[in-house]
């Protein structure tokens, strides 16, 4: 997730700013597979 943070003084980002990945082999290694809406 590489994404800019919504409120970066807070360290607040928003969930609709991160998309999925299309290739699901890239989810598995993903530090935030369990926080993911793909996933849940």
């Amino acid at each position: 997730m590489r994404y800019p943070l919504a409120d970066p003084e807070r360290d607040l980002a928003r969930e609709e700013d991160f998309d999925v990945a299309e290739d699901e082999r890239r989810c598995h290694t993903c530090p935030f597979l369990r926080l993911c809406a793909r996933w849940r």
